[in-house]
């Protein structure tokens, strides 16, 4: 794509998730902060740094790094802009922001090259599949039993968030096990499901999407039930299109914000647009800015709330990044996680931001150095959910608790049978 058509579909999302955030998020949701007083400078000004990014974007071959690029672009540069234009979020925070993507766009269209990433080459077969699959559920099933309720399909029901509160006490008893869970289910279990797809085994494409409903029945994680959605519905758009799926992201964005919104508009209450856009475009934005807000009146952590860092300095908030940030806004109660660029601000501000981006960069070009496997749809199944975690959770989190790290390892070593 050249540039003029990067501009046209990222300026059909913003217009797409305006639309929505005018008629079905910020009419039930004002009361979170999420108002509805449209600008017209602000919508100006939007426009303008569409056309900039637009202008700067450069889709080369290095794929994990387009993708990242792709992804936060739409999920959180152009929600921002719409929040801007609606005045949900403030000045200050935007013009960070816009730079924080300034930065984030520049240093992923370098190009970082290692001379050799094969430290564990991975051979994928039927075989191997079925057998990590077999020996991982009777691991599944000795810690969590078979006691399904499946009232947690009611994905707003009180019952799913006590079965949030049973699993927290169930994963601080298993102690560093907890970590093959996390890391199973949003590594191991996505590219199971690909590769059934992409081979056409019905057994193994079975047995992932069984799995994936096992798993979120006893953990009550929604993205656990999102995922497979979306590694499905990705693949379907990817099959008929035949596009590079950085390229389908931007290109296709707008048009589910659309079609979320038109059933919506049938509906009493927007429950797609409640669960989905809210939760996934603009609330993520919304918690950002209040991570921007604190910390600029209260001073950065410069590191110390990191584990091995506290040398560094002391620490001077008593509690949690997150529990800081919801007892702050919340009137003593919330704990509300942002996404990396947010995390990072706290530590010092845009020079801790260009840091992490560059961290992230190099591990990003770890798995992009991998010439021995070119199936793009595989790689992108194995790292989407650490992906979508890392919008909304700290970079060390996600790499150790969200299977990020690992999805970088496994992208790196993967061979063709």
């Amino acid at each position: 794509m050249n540039h003029k058509t990067y501009f046209l579909h990222l300026i059909k999302l913003y217009f797409s998730l305006n639309i929505s955030y005018h008629f079905f998020v910020a009419p039930y949701y004002s009361y979170i902060g999420l108002v509805n007083n449209f600008s017209y400078t602000n919508f100006i000004i939007s426009i303008f740094i569409i056309i900039f990014f637009s202008l700067m974007i450069k889709i080369n071959e290095d794929f994990l790094s387009n993708i990242f690029k792709a992804f936060f672009v739409v999920v959180s540069l152009i929600p921002a802009l719409t929040l801007f234009t609606f005045k949900a979020v403030g000045n200050l925070f935007i013009t960070q922001w816009v730079l924080a993507f300034f930065f984030f766009i520049l240093i992923f269209n370098s190009k970082i090259n290692y001379k050799s990433v094969s430290v564990l080459p991975i051979t994928v077969t039927k075989n191997n599949l079925l057998i990590i699959t077999i020996i991982s559920f009777m691991i599944y099933l000795s810690t969590f039993g078979f006691n399904l309720n499946f009232e947690y399909f009611n994905i707003l029901s009180e019952t799913l968030y006590q079965g949030r509160e049973s699993l927290t006490q169930k994963m601080s008893s298993i102690g560093i096990l907890r970590y093959f869970f996390s890391n199973f289910q949003n590594v191991f279990l996505p590219s199971l499901l690909a590769f059934g797809i992409i081979k056409k085994n019905k057994i193994i494409t079975l047995l992932s999407v069984l799995f994936f409903m096992y798993v979120f029945l006893s953990t009550t994680f929604k993205s656990v039930l999102l995922t497979p959605i979306l590694i499905v519905g990705t693949f379907i758009l990817y099959q008929f299109s035949k596009t590079p799926l950085p390229i389908l992201i931007i290109k296709n964005a707008y048009k589910i914000v659309l079609v979320l919104c038109l059933f919506d508009y049938f509906l009493l209450f927007p429950f797609l647009n409640a669960v989905l856009v809210r939760r996934i475009f603009f609330l993520p934005v919304l918690i950002s800015e209040k991570y921007h807000i604190y910390f600029q009146e209260n001073g950065f952590t410069y590191f110390s709330d990191l584990p091995f860092f506290e040398f560094l300095s002391i620490n001077p908030f008593s509690q949690s990044i997150p529990k800081t940030i919801g007892t702050y806004f919340i009137y003593n109660e919330g704990y509300m996680n942002a996404g990396f660029l947010a995390d990072s601000f706290t530590k010092m501000g845009i020079f801790s931001v260009v840091l992490y981006l560059i961290v992230l960069k190099l591990l990003v070009s770890f798995s992009d150095s991998n010439k021995n496997f070119k199936d793009e749809f595989i790689i992108f199944s194995i790292v989407i959910s650490p992906l979508i975690a890392l919008a909304n959770s700290s970079l060390t989190t996600t790499l150790f608790s969200h299977g990020l790290l690992l999805a970088f390892f496994v992208s790196s070593q993967i061979k063709k049978a």
